[in-house]
């Protein structure tokens, strides 16, 4: 291809763009009808309010389904002196008629920051011609200067998606009042000058072609000082949108540390004063017996302060090794062996009623072999539906739910789902016997939950200053800073339960005979001379999570003869103390995971600054 040709080519193919480019706008502008006169005229009265009527002539041409026409006034502005208040106008819909008078239905409605006025009938449409006059009164929409008072008015609005043929407006007065006049047609921030023409008492403005979709008219009309009595501008305190709930100024910011650290600080002292243990002596001194011949899950409850099923658990072998059951490794199922393992837990003969036994150890105990009698919850549960529930037989099914004939063998997988009622009622009376003992001035449980509720409070309490300051005041940051000593404060809440004096020398003990068995490793030879320990001990190691250090420190040991009395494997012949130590895993985990589980269930000039849209009045409309 020749120069010349791809000269011609390249022209063209600018031409078709170019011509793209003029219809593709008018088609997205082409609503289906056209605005053939846009008309407002407006008196200045001595009170400084308008009294304007717009007169709006319409051709729906094709259209046959429209009920009539809305028409948005703005009645909200930016105030640039104060960004936190807006300036209002005040607007009264006096009449909506046609050309001949008649009155029209319409409505008013708020949008956003427009008086949105809706004429027509719903159940009507109409088509071609329509002629609509609405009047209405606006007040606080002039603007006073030291030499000239002012009216600066966008005439129609630049939010309209369809041309308009003509615009026009005219502003009169029942006296001399014009001085000087200007305006500006073309969309937002023209300063194309339309044509304009003043005398005293009126002052006229026309667009000089017609205007497209978003153009729109706007006038400044200059009156001399004191020919109206101008008000001073309606202010409101504007509406807070999210961002200003947080003003970063120097005393929010202030406000919110105060908040911050103060919060923090009383959530130390609180600790400080309430939180920590009344120790006597720091250091820990290794312990060869369990001190004061506290049992597996005291142990346990003193070291993490939880009186968790890890507890439990070793309490179920304690009882075991005490001789009140035996534990008996089932057999594996499944293909090649690979089902889930199982265990039978067997009350031993002669220990029926194991009355020397802890009220929480008589619990689970209990609990394995056949529930006995309710507690008061349960009774009062059993109470309430016998009360109030009209089903024959609930109250009945429900006891026989809480309390089961005894029985000398249950498998640990038959406890599932319904265990979990003894375990709540063991955990509270393992956390009763450590306050009767003295070892917690108050139920740890108890202490950390209402530290947890008081957490939540602050929490919210937070949450409600961010919206109450934000929205009032731009302080939401004071609330964001309450809301920090609030998280830690539910941080800190597991750390609140305090033991007394007794309970923390007994811990310093405890971690003495932790230490102690820890190190038992370490240790073989010396401890493979006392094999009687073993057994007794391997409870506190299930508490203290060092079972595998504690069956090392015995691993030459003949772990069937030492635990015969309590514990059988699964598999035929000898085992060691290491696969004891494995199996007691497996035991561990199944039961915690057995126990545990519940039933599924702006005032600027138009002179200085102006252009097209900068003034009052404007805003738009639309059909419907």
């Amino acid at each position: 291809m020749s120069a010349g040709a791809r000269r011609l080519a390249a022209g063209a193919l600018l031409a078709a763009v170019g011509m793209l480019v003029v219809f593709a706008a008018p088609a997205r502008a082409d609503e289906g009808w056209i605005i053939d006169r846009y008309a407002s005229d407006i008196e200045v009265q001595r009170d400084g309010g308008l009294l304007i009527t717009d007169a709006i002539d319409v051709d729906f041409q094709r259209l046959t389904d429209r009920h009539g026409i809305f028409r948005d006034i703005p009645v909200r502005y930016a105030w640039d002196p104060d960004p936190k208040m807006v300036r209002t106008y005040q607007v009264d819909v006096r009449s909506v008629r046609d050309a001949n008078g008649r009155g029209l239905t319409y409505g008013t409605s708020q949008d956003g920051a427009n008086l949105r006025i809706r004429i027509g009938d719903a159940d009507r449409t109409v088509s071609g011609k329509q002629t609509y006059r609405i009047t209405y009164s606006v007040r606080g929409a002039l603007n006073s200067f030291a030499d000239h008072d002012e009216l600066f008015w966008n005439v129609n609005g630049g939010n309209w998606d369809v041309p308009m043929r003509v615009v026009t407006a005219t502003v009169h007065t029942a006296f001399d009042a014009f001085s000087t006049v200007t305006c500006f047609e073309g969309p937002l921030g023209s300063t194309k000058a339309c044509q304009s023409s003043v005398s005293p008492q009126r002052a006229t403005f026309s667009a000089t072609s017609a205007l497209p979709a978003g153009d729109q008219l706007t006038i400044v009309t200059a009156l001399r000082k004191g020919a109206v009595t101008v008000p001073a501008p309606l202010l409101q305190r504007r509406e807070r949108t999210i961002d200003d709930y947080f003003e970063t100024t120097p005393e929010t910011v202030g406000a919110a540390l105060v908040a911050m650290i103060g919060g923090l600080g009383l959530v130390l002292w609180r600790w400080w004063t309430a939180g920590r243990d009344d120790r006597e002596h720091e250091t820990i001194v290794a312990e060869y017996e369990p001190p004061e011949k506290i049992r597996p899950a005291e142990a346990g409850l003193l070291v993490d302060e939880y009186a968790d099923t890890k507890d439990v658990t070793a309490t179920i072998v304690d009882l075991a090794v005490r001789g009140y059951l035996t534990i008996t490794e089932l057999p594996p199922t499944g293909i090649l062996g690979l089902g889930k393992k199982d265990w039978t837990l067997t009350r031993t003969a002669g220990k029926a009623h194991p009355e020397a036994l802890q009220l929480y150890e008589r619990t689970i105990f209990d609990g394995l072999f056949g529930r006995g009698a309710m507690d008061a919850t349960q009774r009062a549960v059993v109470s309430l539906i016998q009360r109030f529930s009209s089903r024959v037989g609930a109250a009945e099914a429900t006891k026989a739910a809480f309390e089961t004939e005894p029985t000398d063998e249950v498998k640990l997988s038959e406890l599932k789902q319904h265990f979990y009622t003894t375990l709540a009622r063991a955990q509270r009376e393992l956390y009763a016997d450590s306050v009767k003992r003295g070892w917690f001035p108050a139920d740890p449980q108890r202490v950390r939950q209402n530290y947890v509720v008081l957490g939540v409070g602050a929490l919210v309490l937070a949450g409600f200053l961010v919206f109450q300051f934000g929205s009032a005041f731009g302080a939401g940051l004071v609330g964001l800073g309450a809301a920090v000593p609030a998280v830690a404060l539910l941080g800190v809440a597991s750390r609140m339960p305090r033991k007394t004096r007794a309970g923390a020398e007994l811990l310093r003990r405890t971690l003495g005979f932790r230490h102690y068995m820890e190190i038992a490793e370490k240790e073989r030879q010396r401890f493979a001379e006392r094999e009687n320990i073993f057994s007794d001990y391997l409870p506190y190691a299930i508490v203290f999570g060092c079972v595998e250090k504690w069956a090392n420190a015995f691993k030459d040991i003949d772990a069937v003869a030492a635990t015969s009395s309590w514990y059988t494997g699964s598999s035929l012949g000898a085992f060691s103390a290491s696969d004891l130590s494995s199996n007691l895993s497996s035991f561990s985990n199944q039961v915690s995971s057995t126990i545990a589980s519940t039933p599924g269930g702006s005032g600027g000039s138009g002179f200085s600054g102006g252009g097209s849209g900068g003034g009052g009045g404007g805003g738009g409309g639309g059909s419907w």
